[in-house]
């Protein structure tokens, strides 16, 4: 790969594209390339609902001091830290995906200073647009990286070209990237979220909002808002509910984020 920035420091590599376009390959490709001049390396993964890292509906990122090797098309990466926006798409949730991409860029920047942002497909309609822009504003990266099939991200790209600080780099969608039904992308995310609750306990905790559902995956959050773990809402009632976690000290829990998502017991295996 001849990109001179792999080479670099302090680097915030931003990829952009649409769907099945190939980032989250080209992301670990980067990834393995920078390793080779350095000892660690940031991937903060803000795709909500193909994950690269983490659970699907958060923003998450792991700290890589080797490269990672998959076997077949579903892996999962077990991350550092995630914050819980609560949908598996940005639409309406911008804001909150915003914050949350943030809050992850600048955690994982007093790891390292080589960080490498995967980023949703969504690119069509003017709330993609305005995500990505504000994206751009908000994580001020030294680089991006746009996959194209056409030019369908030259009017966002054209607002940075003369940019003094910012490289861009215009790729076009390789033909050996396949296209996922809607129902591989469904398993790819079911596969994730049973690989997050692969370990999980049993807590009953008091209900505090009305609003909450069974089935419904919510964020467990400590004093400070921040996301300790998930956990899916397994029994329901108007005192208490019962929730499943990976989390098995609940002494700091705080509050309950709750989300549009709902997982059925099956898919967890519960």
């Amino acid at each position: 790969m001849r990109f001179s920035f792999l080479k670099g420091i302090n680097q915030r590599v931003l990829v952009l594209g649409n769907v099945d376009t190939g980032k989250t390959f080209l992301c670990f490709r980067f990834l393995q390339e920078v390793l080779k001049f350095r000892k660690e390396v940031g991937l903060v993964c803000a795709d909500l609902g193909q994950s690269a890292v983490g659970p699907p509906g958060c923003v998450s990122f792991k700290i890589f001091t080797k490269a990672p090797f998959f076997k077949d098309a579903f892996f999962y990466v077990e991350p550092d830290k995630i914050e819980f926006v609560g949908s598996l798409s940005p639409h309406g949730f911008v804001s909150e995906h915003l914050t949350c991409t943030k809050n992850m860029v600048e955690e994982a920047s007093c790891y390292t200073n080589f960080i490498i942002i995967n980023t949703t497909g969504y690119i069509k309609g003017q709330e993609a647009y305005q995500l990505k822009f504000l994206k751009v504003r908000l994580l001020r990266p030294t680089t991006i990286v746009a996959i194209q099939e056409k030019n369908e991200l030259e009017d966002l790209l054209k607002l940075f070209s003369c940019h003094p600080r910012l490289t861009l780099y215009r790729l076009r969608k390789s033909k050996k990237v396949l296209k996922r039904s809607k129902q591989m992308r469904a398993d790819f995310r079911n596969f994730l979220f049973r690989e997050y609750f692969s370990k999980f306990y049993k807590i009953n905790l008091r209900v505090g909002n009305v609003h909450l559902k069974e089935r419904e995956l919510v964020g467990l959050l400590d004093k400070n808002l921040v996301t300790v773990s998930l956990g899916v809402i397994t029994k329901l009632d108007k005192l208490k509910m019962e929730v499943i976690t990976p989390l098995k000290n609940i002494r700091d829990l705080w509050s309950i984020k709750p989300s549009s998502i709902l997982i059925d017991k099956e898919v967890l295996g519960v």
